[in-house]
């Protein structure tokens, strides 16, 4: 059985895919910049602007550190079953007022 990746391999891989992501945008610009026949200095000017847009990119889309935590509490139903069912009638219930027949079930206890 496969254990669970650990907080420091989640964090390491989400470090090298951040890395990767700066650098094609870097590149990228810097290919665009050749293909245009720039000179060396342009060139190189390319691929630094490149690079400060790629990293700019990467802090808008992956804004965290790649952990990931939990948002569901303990008190919060998980799965199937019929805390689910009942929790799913009682959240229909308060947004659209729900149904004569889904409100005498709660009352029964989800039957």
């Amino acid at each position: 059985m496969v254990d669970p990746i650990s907080s420091a391999e989640r964090s390491s891989f989400a470090r090298k895919v951040k890395v990767a992501f700066v650098l094609v945008v870097g590149v990228s610009a810097g290919m665009i910049a050749l293909q245009g026949d720039a000179s060396p200095v342009v060139l190189g000017g390319a691929v630094v602007v490149g690079l400060l847009v790629g990293a700019a990119l990467v802090r808008f889309v992956f804004p965290g550190t790649g952990e990931v935590t939990s948002t569901r509490s303990e008190a919060e139903p998980s799965g199937d079953g019929p805390d689910w069912d009942r929790a799913r009638r009682q959240a229909r219930n308060r947004s659209d007022g729900g149904t004569p027949g889904d409100r005498e079930a709660d009352r029964r206890g989800g039957e």
